[in-house]
This record gives structure tokens, sequence and C-alpha cells, in this order.
């Protein structure tokens, strides 16, 4: 099953997807490109359930946010095994990003 991070309500004019690989002696993997105006991202990390995902984001304009929530950090504990998107937005002029997105075991 998929699930998603990212619910979007409005037509996305460009997409960009690509799939995140943490090793396996780490527990995160950051990435970086450049995003336009009203441009959006999708990364695709695959998890497993009673593991977390942290996702962070920063911008030189401070105008990249994850689409869902339009905030710069999203945490999400998983129920299910899966692939699990993270989706990012510029909202402002074009711009270079970070993103790290990390898994860690859910506390019990």
């Amino acid at each position: 099953m998929i699930a998603t991070l990212a619910v979007l309500l409005f037509v996305t004019p460009i997409w960009a997807q690509a799939r995140i690989r943490i090793p396996q002696s780490r527990y995160s993997t950051t990435v970086t490109g450049t995003i336009a105006y009203n441009h959006y991202k999708r990364y695709v990390v695959r998890a497993r359930a009673g593991q977390s995902i942290v996702a962070r984001v920063s911008s030189p304009t401070g105008k990249v946010v994850f689409a869902e929530d339009y905030e710069k950090q999203y945490f999400l504990d998983l129920v299910e095994d899966g692939d699990y998107y993270v989706e990012i937005m510029d909202l402002g002029p074009m711009t270079s990003y970070r993103l790290t997105v990390s898994i860690t075991r859910t506390p019990r």
C-alpha cells in the first residue's frame, strides 16, 4: 500500500519524482537540488511499520516547504510497511534546497 505524506488540494503544475535510498549503515540521507516557484518535487522512501519518518527542508530563500502543511519539518509514525511520499514545493523565486530524511525506530 502506498501512503502519502502530502495531500494536495489543487492541481500541481509540474512533478519531479525520485526515490530516496538510505544506506543500511545510516539512518538518514540528504538530497539537494533546485526548484522553481510554484513547482513540486516528490521523493519516495521505503520504510517499515514501527519506524518514524522525520524530514526537514531548508533553502536560502526560506520559501521551500512541505506541500502538505507548508512547514519545514515533517514527522510521521508508520503503521505499515511500504513506500511513503515526501513532497516539497517552492513558494518563492527559483532556489536551491536541502532535504534531509531520517528513518528511526519508534519507541515502544
